[in-house]
């Protein structure tokens, strides 16, 4: 008995599968009459409840022989659960992203689509979060594959803000470099006007349906990056995240400066004009600093 789909073979014709008719948003008994090849992308088939003809479908509708309909609706009911109150594709992608900084994909990471956490290793997240596995797996909706245990989002987003709490750092620099992009962007629409998508008016028809996409994506992203930012502050660290943005934004600020102001002081030939010049270069030429938050990271040793 399988509990996976699997692609029907020219040597599953005659036989009953288990089809989804998306139409109907319903799970329905088909016979298989025509697979034309291994690598087929379409099957003929017959609805045998006599409420269809014979037609040509996508292969990837049918799922398994309907004799193992059982394990395999039973699993995708258990997806349904846990997938259930998911967030958003891009908050759940900037979760995985987020995670990704923490631990390795060996460990946990989450679907993409709807924010499923899937945890390889529950011991190494456990410790790396400080929460118990047995807290982790203790929400009803959780359930356990052969390789991998899939929690539910509201476990995942209480694992993400527990990483926040225990090592601010990962966040804080994630959060930092989506906020440069955002203030990126903003200048340069104060240097250079509204964006091509942004300037709905002048679009042709043809043209509004690529900006609402872009804009709903550049929305998505900001929504990202305040989502990010509301996870740092239920861990109580958004007044660090706060103060070190204003720190990084001053260091920049210096920067700019100090870079503009090293060609001036070289056109003073004089020796200390020099030495201040020669110190402002090598402090330009530095690695931009990161925060590292002492006393709030834990134990990297796991």
């Amino acid at each position: 008995m399988h509990d996976r789909a699997r692609k029907p073979q020219p040597d599953d014709e005659g036989s009953d599968w288990l089809y989804w008719s998306p139409p109907e948003r319903k799970w329905r008994r088909v016979e298989i009459l025509a697979v034309p090849s291994d690598d087929a992308r379409r099957a003929r088939i017959q609805q045998l409840d006599g409420r269809a003809k014979a037609e040509w479908v996508p292969i990837s509708r049918l799922r398994v022989p309907w004799a193992d309909r059982g394990p395999y609706l039973a699993r995708e009911r258990r997806w349904e659960r846990v997938r259930d109150g998911g967030p958003r594709a891009h908050i759940a992608d900037t979760a995985s992203s987020l995670l990704s900084r923490y631990v390795d994909d060996d460990v946990a990471d989450f679907t993409t689509a709807d924010g499923v956490l899937i945890v390889r290793d529950m011991q190494r997240l456990s410790k790396r979060c400080g929460i118990g596995a047995e807290v982790l797996i203790s929400d009803p909706r959780a359930f356990e594959e052969a390789d991998y245990w899939a929690l539910p989002w509201t476990v995942g987003e209480r694992v993400i803000v527990a990483l926040c709490q225990r090592d601010v750092t990962p966040a804080l620099r994630m959060f930092d470099e989506e906020m440069r992009g955002h203030q990126d962007f903003d200048r340069l629409v104060a240097a250079e006007g509204p964006r091509w998508w942004q300037r709905t008016a002048e679009l042709e028809a043809s043209e509004r349906k690529l900006a609402e996409r872009t804009r709903r994506s550049h929305e998505d992203g900001l929504a990202a990056t305040q989502q990010l930012r509301d996870w740092l502050g239920a861990g109580h660290q958004l007044g660090l995240a706060q103060a070190y943005l204003e720190l990084r934004g001053m260091y920049s600020d210096l920067f700019d400066a100090a870079r503009e102001a090293s060609p001036r002081l070289r056109m003073d030939r004089t020796q200390i004009s020099k030495r201040i010049a020669d110190r402002l270069d090598e402090l330009v030429g530095r690695a931009t600093p990161v925060v590292d938050v002492a006393g709030l990271r834990a134990d990297e040793d796991w």
